[in-house]
Parts: C-alpha cells; structure tokens; sequence
C-alpha cells in the first residue's frame, strides 16, 4: 500500500531492465506501472502478457530498450522531455485503458448479472 499510496503517484516512470525473453511468468513492475497509468521504460519483453492489450503499438513497446544506451537515450529524449513526457503518459494511460476494458470484456459475460 506504501508503494501505491505514496511513493507511485510522485514516479516520473517505472524502469524494468529485460534483456531478454524470460519465457515465463509475468512482469509484476510492468502490471504496477500499467496499474498506476505510469510510463515504463522497458524492452519488448518487459511486456510480456500485455500484448493484448496493444502494448507493443504504443510507444511503451516501439521505444523499446535492448542495452543500456538504449535506455539512457530513451530517458532523455522521453522522459526529461516535457512535451515528450506528457506524450508518454498520455500512452501510458491510454494502455491502461485499453486493458481494463479488455479485462472488464472478458469478465462481464460471465457476471452474474448477465445471467439470462
């Protein structure tokens, strides 16, 4: 709760290094950010088990970070950019969107009160 009363609402964005595919299990960073309507700085495989949602046609997934420059390059063009940054977290909050609908569309048809 500390991490989203207080700390989350103050981030300018959430780092998640991912050099490479994992092949398992979900980014919880990656939720916490999404959550949060947050801007992540992450590679392709950083959001894993989001592609549904239409992560990899936002910026969050084209501006993706495969080394270290990559991700300094990335902070400064985006994030320490004020007009960049408000791009930014226009997207994040956009994917946000996007799934929870997702995740309210998969859920309502088995509601109860859709029950016939």
């Amino acid at each position: 709760t500390v991490l989203a009363q207080k700390i989350l609402p103050r981030t300018l964005a959430i780092l998640n290094p991912f050099w490479r595919d994992l092949r398992s299990g979900i980014s919880v960073k990656s939720y916490e950010a999404l959550a949060a309507g947050v801007p992540l700085v992450t590679s392709i495989h950083g959001l894993r088990g989001l592609e549904s949602c239409g992560a990899p046609q936002l910026a969050l997934g084209l501006k993706e970070a495969d080394d270290v420059s990559q991700y300094v390059d990335f902070v400064d063009r985006l994030l320490l950019n004020g007009p960049n940054y408000g791009m930014l977290t226009a997207e994040a909050l956009q994917l946000r969107s996007a799934c929870v609908a997702q995740q309210e569309a998969a859920v309502a048809p088995r509601a109860c009160g859709s029950l016939q």
